[in-house]
Parts: structure tokens; C-alpha cells; sequence
């Protein structure tokens, strides 16, 4: 009887071992496919479509269809707890710029975490008629946009993690409801309503103190138990200074349109640790690379399931763009600059007229200390004084234009002193080319005294028309090739002109520019403005402080 060789013993063995081991591979695969992690658990991240080419040219804005079916079915919205409280600020602000609607949410999203009630979020609403479009500057806009087009995270139903959610101010413990949408609130709450006069609570509160205020409205809410609140949010309008914003967690970003405009922030490519994207991601990617992965479908098939994927993977898929950027997550060299342009140049003008302070959070301490100054308003000086009227007696004469040459010195006193108020918040709230790039210069410097990386790439996000950004980059270039200073060129400066975004993309890409400049090595923000005020308390509770947040 002839017996193996040794070499086909070893190669038999080897086959027995590659079978088991293709065997075990196939087991583990399907047992994880077989039993997926409960989808109430996983917080899912809405991927949107591809980016798709402009629609035939008088076409009506997009809808966002996906996006509100995907708000309708989160798992909190297919379902009914009676023991979930809500607090829903039915008149929210609306036809207003996004900045102003997300700085009411930060606030109200907190208010409800801080009373133990589920925060009930709306679109982002420009017009509350019935139509599904409304205009803006002679431009045909949606009506309404749902706010998953721009941001995930606890503030449209994401969990909240115990692990950030610490207030020092208050005593809070126990798990907290996830925000529900307003469809679902007016759906399950129907006749159980409790309206709050907000006037009363107000007028009982004698301090602009925003803690107290704070703490007013949680007592006034924990009062009502068993009853779901509705109130009207302009009475919180009030200029607070959050030290601990529990509330801004999650904020993250359309990551394709990330993805597909990087170059502009002047972000190299990183190598992606494999390692870190899971044995199961890797296993699927290698045999399947187009089977869809089970735990990433919705609780619904009426939503899109390749859209979707959980918040926790959003890093290995776009590793450029974080789900939660913090100060790890900065982008080296890169300077934001925030410029408004068109109808801010009156708004600026009434602002000074009103002797305004800096938009909310733009109001910390540390920002006053180093980027403020004096708010003096700017009294209008009034009409100058009437000239002499000619011909009179001599005596009459000069006693006329003694009071004349009085009175126009005093005008002229008045009106200089009305021009350099209002040239001081023109500076902070609507500076000129010149002056942008002179503070670019002096920022740039302070940065690289500080020890800091050097800042070497500009984005700029602003609405400004492109003949302004032309002369606005040429100037820059040259101050930096002219200037004193060990400062080199800069590398690249790019503006928010410069994106590539999807037909969808395109009407809410100011989320966009918001999660650039929470990146960003150092920021200048417009400090009149609420779009900035936002990004600064994201850089805040990134842990950016200092040097790198900074004002005009």
C-alpha cells in the first residue's frame, strides 16, 4: 500500500485548514448579519444622495423629501411613551438667517435637557404659509428645510451621551428623552397641551443674569409634571454666556460635500488606520463590496437604507470629516475668515445707531477682553444749523452769526463724534478690504508668536459677489508678499464662491462653512453676527480657546 508523501500530507493538511478557516470566516460573517445591534440604540447618520448634476434650468428648489421621511421614522417618532414630557417652542424663531435658528436651538435644546423634557424640534422655517416655496431677494426658496439636512446629534434626536452631558450648573441625572419632531408632538399631545405665559415668568426674573433666567424656566417647568409645554422662545432672546454648553454636542456636516471640497481648506490626504475600521467592515468590503451592511438599514424601507449609516462609523467612512470634531480634529495651517456682505452693511449701520453689544456667545469673557471695544453709539448729530439770514442790522447781524459759528461748532463736535462711533463698529462689523487685510496680517502674526503652527491656507466664508472677492484675494496675496514680517505666501485662498456642492447642497451649505471654520486653526468671526456666534461656541466646546478664535 502506497503512502503519502510527506509534501501531500502537508498540503492536504494545509486545505483542511484553509476549509475550517473559510468555514469559521463564513459563520462569523452571517452570525453578524443575522443578528444585528438593535437600530433604537445605534444613533444613524443620514448619508445624502449623490451629488447630482443642476436640474434643467427654471426648475423649483429641491423639496428635501428624503430628509423629512428620514426625521419622520427615527425611531422616538414611530412610537408612543406617555411617560416622555416634551418642551416645544412653537413660535420659534422663522424668517430668519440660519445662524439666528441655531443658536435658538442650542438654547432650547439645553432649557429642555435641564427640565427632563424631550426637545421638540421644526424645520428651518423662512415662511409658515401653506406653500411649499417662498422668495428671497427676487429668489425662489423652499419654505421650509428640515434641519437633518444640516446637523445631527441631540438637538434633532440623537442620544444623549452621560459622558458629555455633566452640567455643573445643574443637578441632572438619569437617562433624558431624545428630541421628537413637531409632527410627532402635535400627533401624540393632541388636546394635552399647557401653554406657559411667558410674560409672567419673565416679569418674576428681575436680572438679565442668564443663569437665573435659566433656572426660572427649569423651576417653572419642573412644576408641570404630567403636562406637555408649549411656549413662545423670543422671551429667552437674552445675551447668555454658557461656560459649559452641555447641550452643543454632535454637530456634524454633509461629509461627501466635505469630502469633494477639501482641497480648499488646504487638507492633505491622511492615511486611514484600517485597523480602526472594525474586523466586519473589513471582512465586508474585501468579499461584498456592494452588499449593504444589515446594521446600517432604518427602522423603515420607506426611507433610502443606503443613506444611512451609524454615527459611530461616520469616521472610518469620511475619515476627514469627524462626527464630533474637537481641538484633535483641527485642520493645520488653515485660517477661516467669516465676511458678510450685501444688505449687513445697513444692518451694521443701525448698529451702531443702537449702541449694540456682540451676538450671544460672541460675548464670553476672554473674546471681549481681546477683540472688543467701547460700543459707544452713535448719536446722529441732527440737522446742521440754519446759515444767518443776510441783510439784517449790523448789531442783529452779529449776534446771528456769533450764534450760527456756535452752533455749527457744536454740530460739527456732534457729527465727528457720530462718524467715529460709527467708523469704530464699521470696523468690527463691515471692515473694508484694506482693513481685513490688515488684520489678517496682525492675526497671522499674534499666531505665530504664540508658537502655534503656522498658518498658511485661507477659506473664506461669506456671501460676498465675486468681483468683491477677486479684489479681496489679490489683497491679501500682496500684503502677505509685502509685509514686514517673516510671513510667507500664501499657499491657497479659496471663498465659499469656490465650492462644488450638489443641487441640494447648494441651499444649505452654510452648515457646511460653519464645520470648516469649528476646524479651523484659527477663526476671525464677525462678532455681530449669529452665524459666528455659533461657530464660537462649537470651537469652545471643541477646546479651542485663546489665539485661535478671534474677532474682526
Amino acid at each position: 500500500m502506497l503512502k503519502p508523501s510527506p509534501a501531500m500530507s502537508l498540503t492536504r493538511r494545509y486545505a483542511r485548514l484553509l476549509f475550517l478557516a473559510c468555514l469559521l470566516t463564513a459563520f462569523l460573517f452571517f452570525s453578524h448579519h443575522s443578528s444585528p445591534p438593535a437600530l433604537n440604540d445605534v444613533d444613524l447618520v443620514l448619508l445624502p444622495p449623490s451629488y447630482q448634476q443642476p436640474p434643467p434650468r427654471n426648475h423649483p428648489p429641491p423639496l428635501f423629501e428624503p430628509w423629512k421621511e428620514y426625521e419622520r421614522y427615527l425611531s422616538q417618532n414611530t412610537q408612543v411613551d406617555d411617560s416622555t414630557k416634551f418642551l416645544y417652542m412653537k413660535n420659534h424663531v422663522f424668517a430668519s438667517g440660519w445662524g439666528n435658528v441655531l443658536q435658538e436651538m442650542f438654547l432650547n435644546t439645553h432649557l429642555a435637557y435641564l427640565s427632563g423634557r424631550s426637545f421638540v424640534f421644526d424645520n428651518y422655517t423662512w415662511d409658515r404659509s401653506e406653500s411649499e416655496y417662498s422668495s428671497f431677494n427676487g429668489k425662489t426658496i423652499p419654505s421650509r428645510v428640515p434641519v437633518s439636512t444640516m446637523l445631527s446629534g441631540p438637538l434633532i434626536g440623537g442620544s444623549f451621551d452621560p459622558m458629555y452631558f455633566n452640567d455643573p450648573l445643574f443637578d441632572v441625572s438619569g437617562s433624558h428623552p431624545r428630541a421628537v419632531h413637531s409632527e410627532y408632538y402635535e400627533r401624540v399631545c393632541a388636546g394635552q397641551n399647557k401653554v406657559i405665559n411667558t410674560e409672567t415668568i419673565r416679569d418674576a426674573v428681575d436680572s438679565w443674569d442668564g443663569l437665573a433666567n435659566l433656572r426660572a424656566w427649569c423651576r417653572t417647568y419642573i412644576q408641570y409634571l404630567d403636562v406637555r409645554l408649549e411656549g413662545d422662545s423670543h422671551s429667552l432672546a437674552i445675551p447668555l454666556s454658557f461656560s459649559h454648553p452641555q447641550a452643543i454636542l454632535s454637530f456634524s456636516v454633509n461629509p461627501r460635500a466635505f469630502e469633494r471640497n477639501r482641497r480648499l481648506f488646504g487638507f492633505a490626504d491622511v492615511h486611514v488606520n484600517e485597523e480602526k475600521q472594525g474586523f466586519f467592515h473589513l471582512l465586508k468590503s474585501f468579499f461584498f463590496s456592494n452588499l449593504p451592511l444589515t446594521e446600517e438599514q432604518p427602522p423603515t424601507t420607506s426611507v433610502n437604507t443606503t443613506s444611512l449609516i451609524p454615527l459611530y462609523q461616520l469616521p472610518t467612512v469620511y475619515p476627514h470629516a469627524p462626527a464630533n470634531p474637537s481641538r484633535n480634529d483641527t485642520i493645520p495651517g488653515l485660517l477661516v475668515l467669516h465676511i458678510r456682505r450685501g444688505d449687513f452693511e445697513e444692518h451694521c449701520h443701525n448698529l451702531a445707531e443702537w449702541g449694540s453689544r456682540f451676538n450671544g456667545f460672541n460675548s464670553f469673557d476672554d473674546l471681549r477682553e481681546q477683540d472688543g471695544f467701547d460700543f459707544t453709539k452713535a448719536e446722529h448729530p441732527g440737522d446742521p444749523p440754519p446759515e444767518p439770514v443776510e441783510g439784517m442790522p449790523e448789531e442783529e447781524g452779529k449776534a446771528s452769526f456769533e450764534a450760527y459759528a456756535a452752533a455749527q461748532k457744536d454740530y460739527e463736535h456732534r457729527r465727528a463724534k457720530y462718524e467715529n462711533a460709527k467708523a469704530a463698529y464699521l470696523l468690527h462689523c463691515y471692515p473694508d478690504i484694506d482693513q481685513i487685510a490688515r488684520r489678517v496680517r496682525q492675526v497671522r502674526e499674534e499666531a505665530a508668536r504664540s508658537g502655534s503652527a503656522r498658518l498658511n491656507h485661507i477659506y473664506i466664508m461669506t456671501n460676498g459677489k465675486p468681483p468683491f472677492l477677486a479684489q479681496l484675494r489679490a489683497a491679501l496675496e500682496a500684503d502677505a508678499l509685502n509685509n514686514l514680517s517673516d510671513l510667507s505666501p500664501w499657499e491657497s485662498i479659496y471663498t465659499s464662491r469656490d465650492l462644488e456642492m450638489g443641487w441640494e447642497e447648494g441651499y444649505v451649505a452654510q452648515a457646511l462653512d460653519m464645520y470648516v471654520a469649528q476646524r479651523a486653526h484659527v477663526f476671525i468671526g464677525n462678532g455681530f453676527s449669529s452665524l459666528t456666534s455659533n461657530i464660537v461656541v462649537l470651537r469652545k466646546a471643541s477646546g479651542v480657546e485663546g489665539v485661535g478664535t478671534r474677532l474682526w
